[in-house]
């Protein structure tokens, strides 16, 4: 299949075939490769595959756990893929062992270029968020972002992610507080799902508000664009990110979707507005207000 030189796209039914190509590097107008899994002790898939495909829109790069150098990881010239819109970094959850320095070194070597929209990244063994992902933010372009199962101590702050439309956190066990950045005021969709040790929501401090000033005064929306607010399996939660535990249907104007489910210590304050409006509201498993 890779004597196809000229291929840009192929569809099937079954995603496993695009990880089934053969020195896939030789297609260098291919746009989208939506499953490539390292096999660096099998030729034609290794990392250095991946060079030269400048023309990709989506990726996704399965079993990065085989990856054990930096110098392996840079071969994949993530950051000089101009057109890829749509990442998947994913590391084998079954996996025998964790290198976390390892895997920490090479994620921070598959810095994708800035104008990359969409970005999952799963099961990363690593310490903290990329340095590209955090303080020194380098895809501001960002619109969607998916954690699941890494094992981060320190999360990214995405204040500068001002295109942000939708965060999904799933199956992390460090964090004990979600900051309200500033730049989610864009943010469409919200999914909190299997976070152990999540107890309470946090604003920036004034020093901290870019605008130099409250984040939240009086009469502002919260979440003005939110449209669905999920949260599952998050057994410290208290309750919704109400600020003074002012209850106020306009903290979200637009919301249409609640969801709070396996919450036992969740305390279900929630405004008659939103029931007797044609917003869905589900609560369940959660501590009842007396």
């Amino acid at each position: 299949m890779s004597n196809l030189a000229k291929l840009c796209h192929f569809y099937v039914p079954y995603n496993g075939l695009h990880s089934d190509i053969y020195c896939v590097g030789k297609l260098k107008l291919l746009e989208e490769l939506k499953v490539f899994q390292v096999n660096k002790n099998s030729e034609g898939f290794e990392p250095k595959q991946l060079e030269h495909l400048t023309k990709l829109r989506e990726l996704g790069i399965y079993n990065l756990e085989k990856i054990h150098t930096e110098e392996e990881a840079a071969q994949a010239n993530l950051i000089e893929k101009k057109y890829l819109r749509r990442l998947t970094l994913d590391w084998d959850s079954k996996r025998s062992s964790v290198e976390p320095g390892v895997e920490a070194a090479v994620l921070e070597s598959l810095q994708p270029h800035g104008d990359l929209q969409v970005l999952c990244i799963r099961g990363h063994g690593g310490p903290s968020c990329p340095t590209w992902l955090g303080d020194e933010l380098a895809v501001e372009a960002l619109q969607s972002l998916y954690l699941c199962g890494v094992s981060w101590k320190v999360f990214p702050a995405l204040g500068k992610a001002w295109d942000l439309h939708e965060i999904r956190l799933e199956d992390i066990a460090r964090p004990k507080e979600f900051i309200i950045e500033e730049s989610f005021c864009r943010l469409i969709k919200l999914k909190l799902i299997g976070l152990g040790s999540f107890a309470k929501w946090v604003y920036p401090t004034e020093e901290e508000s870019s605008v130099g000033g409250d984040l939240l005064p009086p009469d502002a929306h919260m979440f003005p664009l939110l449209q669905v607010l999920v949260i599952r399996r998050c057994p410290k939660l208290l309750g919704l990110p109400f600020s003074n535990h002012i209850v106020s249907p306009d903290w979200f104007p637009k919301l249409q979707e609640l969801e709070v489910h396996d919450c036992p210590k969740f305390l279900p304050v929630i405004p008659i507005s939103w029931i007797e409006s044609k917003r869905s509201v589900t609560v369940k498993c959660v501590k009842m207000l007396k």
